[in-house]
């Protein structure tokens, strides 16, 4: 019974957690009572294929320095050290990929009763005089604190904020009994568990330590503090470095990186507070605690006065914006407060150490206390606010709920927020200043307050965490129908699959388990990425796109498969009732041998148009570039430009508010059409050609808004065969840009280039590629493989020398003969890092 005793304040908060999101989630027909997912933006986008390409890496199915469901061939070693390196990631080897979707509920709740319990753990380690029942109360405040409301989605980072209070039992180690081993384990978990959040850690330790030997400066008993400090920082460097030295260099190669001070220089002086406050505004509990004991006048520890200095310090990044990017490593698009957890864990200590240290006042009850006026007032402030709330959250629910439709709050969305958190700080005020006078005892205090502090969680979740499924309630059935499609392709050799257009996130069709051109994280490659763009395929942010292309570009990224819209016409791979995979027409295998290949100039191919790379693709890769395989198109007719200058850069000028260009053309032969309009190589999330044209063939629209975020790639305008034509395009607007017109690709031509192809027939196994080539003298190998200076490249078992061309396509020499060719990765920096 002693150690039930003693363990039992551990094991309750994590089981108030799990009741606490249960209910909610069974009120809100959430998996496991429902089939609602709170799955959304990053969790849908990244998480959860990324989970499942973990899921076929754990398998053996996919390699991780070389990842062919990813980006073409990307090195995902950075990827999962920045998204999924949980320990709670390793159960994903025993669930089924079509279930991830529902797994996520699961997770979510895992995540949240471990910070609840890391939580107790540092309460009974650091804050032993504090009532277990009390640390049982603040562990629960925690667990559903802002943060882990609005940034759930990135679900890695709750990883971050469940180890956060053990490094604050680390530091209590170090300076109590002078061990460092903890502080140095722990700083090792942060970088692994997710490096880039570790950064924002790792500010904090400074800021602490910092404040620290300062504070305690003439202290003997803490002499040896900052030597292990910076004995044990150093040993964790070292020893998570095969972690942050290869992922800081592939960040440097991703499309992310941006100039700090440009950032700096950009920004507004006051954060986004409507977003920000959402993370303390989500605490009434704790903040009204410490407002009330910070007013009171009384003398306080020299440790409670650390902490609150601390507070004031990670508070200050949620008000001032420039501050707040420097956490951020100078900038982000979302999630304006990636560190919240420090400042809400913060808070919690510092609640902890008021409610103690009134505790070891010992406050005198009246005499009267707990009587029943008292508790019928008390009971009927609890109803007031649990009718209050749940009736407000309902009533108000798409208006308070703007974070989870747009990722930012809004001036509507905050003002009631606000009014919650006033309400409920207002009862929870009402508690304590009874309790600390005396009126009610300690228990009563506490049953009131925990019973609260559920129905405060309650309102939170529907905030932030149940009301985007409240929105959107099929997408988990919609994702489990693009999920449905995986394993379904009976083929040995290597191929790619990709989307007639943007139907579902990029990263699904790797999460499928199929080699895939297409990729979104924040580590895309900037050479991949932009190669991409010039090619024709769809592009924005860090999202290559698995749409666009040509029949060209197809055939040599080794595309045999294309999922698309459920249609009633063709032979289908496979379907289900939304989506179905089609076999294309022209597929050359992984790996081209070129005779007499002259590459020169070819590496970077940002100098030309799209149509001219489709040329240029032909002639160097398929033929000795003696026929044309595009036709160039020029406009019959103008109506309402003003002017059209036919070089580059391109530029329309239209008279009025919109102008119109005809193009009357004979197609000669098999062709499919596309229009283009392309500018510029960047990371932005919109374009200023965006929504330029209106596009329609033979007078049926084809595109009603080119270029578009989910399709900027080259439009499709259909296939023809000796037929007349008429291409009409309205010009919304006066546009520049470096790529433009209408060209058609000649299939016919192209049917025969690609059955003469010599390929390689290279294949994939878990990361490494292979295969066999009998080659005459003077061959060159080109591998639509994406360039890394980390790759080895074996023919006949010796490292030979590979060349970037086409922008991010790999090339090497081939001996005459046999060639038995081999093709690994690994990442910059592992070697150094180990």
């Amino acid at each position: 019974m002693d150690k039930m005793k003693k363990i039992l304040p551990f094991l309750i908060p994590p089981f108030v957690v799990m009741i606490i999101l249960g209910i909610n989630f069974y009120n809100n027909g959430l998996y496991p009572f429902g089939d609602k997912t709170i799955a959304w933006c990053d969790m849908t986008q990244q998480v959860i294929p990324l989970l499942t390409d973990f899921k076929d890496i754990l398998s053996g199915k996919a390699g991780v320095f070389l990842n062919f469901q990813n980006a073409g061939g990307m090195n995902m070693w950075g990827v999962i050290f920045f998204f999924i390196a949980s320990p709670f990631t390793l159960l994903v080897a025993f669930v089924k990929k079509a279930d991830m979707v529902y797994f996520v509920n699961i997770l979510l709740t895992l995540k949240l009763m471990t910070c609840a319990l890391t939580s107790m753990i540092y309460f009974r380690t650091c804050q032993k005089k504090l009532s277990p029942k009390f640390a049982m109360m603040l562990s629960i405040v925690y667990a559903f604190c802002g943060y882990g409301m609005l940034f759930y989605q990135n679900i890695i980072w709750l990883d971050m904020m469940y180890l956060f209070p053990i490094l604050l039992v680390a530091f209590n180690y170090m300076f109590e009994k002078k061990k460092m081993l903890p502080y140095t384990v722990v700083m090792i978990a942060f970088v692994v568990v997710n490096y880039y959040i570790s950064y924002m850690v790792v500010i904090y330790v400074l800021l602490f330590m910092g404040l620290f030997c300062y504070r305690y400066r003439k202290d003997e008993k803490y002499s040896h503090a900052a030597a292990q400090f910076i004995l044990g920082s150093f040993i964790a460097a070292l020893a998570s470095a095969v972690v942050w030295i290869p992922s800081f260099i592939q960040y440097l190669s991703s499309g992310r990186t941006t100039s700090v001070i440009d950032n700096l220089r950009n920004s507004y002086f006051f954060a986004s507070y409507q977003t920000t406050m959402g993370i303390l505004l989500s605490t009434a509990s704790v903040l009204t605690i410490i407002a009330i004991c910070v007013m009171d006048g009384k003398k306080r520890s020299k440790k409670l006065n650390t902490y609150l200095i601390m507070l004031f310090l990670m508070i200050v990044p949620l008000v001032i914006e420039p501050i707040n990017k420097m956490w951020h490593t100078g900038n982000y698009m979302s999630f304006p407060a990636r560190y919240g957890f420090i400042t809400m864990f913060v808070a919690v200590v510092c609640a902890g150490y008021f409610l103690s240290d009134d505790e070891n006042r010992k406050i005198k009850e009246k005499k009267h206390c707990d009587n029943l006026l008292v508790f019928l007032v008390l009971a009927g402030i609890l109803y007031c606010a649990y009718m209050y709330s749940i009736s407000f959250v309902s009533s108000n629910q798409d208006a308070i709920s703007n974070y989870s439709q747009t990722l930012w709050g809004n001036e509507s969305s905050f003002l009631l927020i606000l009014e919650l958190f006033a309400v409920l700080a207002f009862c929870y005020g009402i508690y304590f200043l009874f309790y600390k006078k005396g009126i009610i005892s300690k228990g009563t205090f506490t049953v009131f307050v925990a019973l609260l502090i559920c129905i405060e969680s309650y309102s939170n979740l529907n905030i932030y965490v149940a009301s985007n499924s409240m929105g959107n309630p099929q997408r988990a059935a919609n994702q489990r129908s693009v999920i449905d499609l995986a394993d379904r392709i009976d083929d040995e050799g290597f191929y790619r699959v990709k989307a007639e257009s943007k139907m579902f996130d990029v990263n699904l069709i790797g999460a499928m388990g199929y080699n895939s051109i297409s990729h979104y994280t924040s580590l895309t490659s900037r050479n991949y990425m932009y190669m991409m763009k010039e090619l024709g395929y769809s592009s924005y942010w860090m999202e290559v796109g698995a749409n666009g292309g040509t029949e060209l570009t197809d055939a040599l990224m080794s595309i045999k498969y294309t999922i698309a819209s459920k249609s009633t016409g063709g032979a289908a791979v496979y379907s289900n009732d939304k989506y179905e995979i089609i076999t294309t027409n022209y597929y050359i295998p992984l790996g081209l041998s070129v005779a007499n290949a002259d590459f020169t100039d070819c590496e970077n191919i940002t100098k030309y148009t799209r149509e001219e790379i489709q040329e240029l693709l032909y002639d160097k890769l398929l033929t000795d570039g003696s026929d044309d395989i595009v036709t160039h198109y020029t406009y019959t007719g103008a109506s309402n430009i003003a002017s059209f200058g036919d070089n580059k850069p391109y530029k329309l000028t239209v008279n009025g508010s919109s102008g119109t260009l005809t193009y009357e053309m004979r197609v000669m032969g098999r062709q499919s059409l596309y229009f283009d309009c392309f500018d510029e190589l960047s990371t932005n999330l919109k374009e200023e050609i965006n929504d330029s044209f209106s596009v329609s063939v033979n007078g049926m629209p084809i595109s009603t808004s080119y270029p578009s975020q989910s399709e900027n790639g080259l439009l499709k305008l259909g296939t023809f065969t000796d037929e007349d034509v008429v291409v009409t395009v309205k010009v919304n607007n006066t546009v520049s840009c470096k790529s433009y017109g209408v060209f058609g690709i000649d299939l016919d031509k192209l049917d025969t280039a690609v059955s003469n192809a010599k390929t390689l027939n290279l294949t994939d196994d878990a990361g490494k590629v292979s295969g066999s080539y009998t080659a005459q003298s003077g061959e060159t190998a080109v591998v639509t493989v994406p360039y890394q200076d980390n790759l080895t490249v074996k023919v006949n078992d010796e490292k030979v020398e590979y060349t970037r061309v086409f922008g991010d396509m790999i090339s090497f020499a081939l001996q005459e003969g046999e060639n038995e060719i081999t093709i690994t990765a690994a990442p910059k920096g592992f070697a150094a890092g180990l």
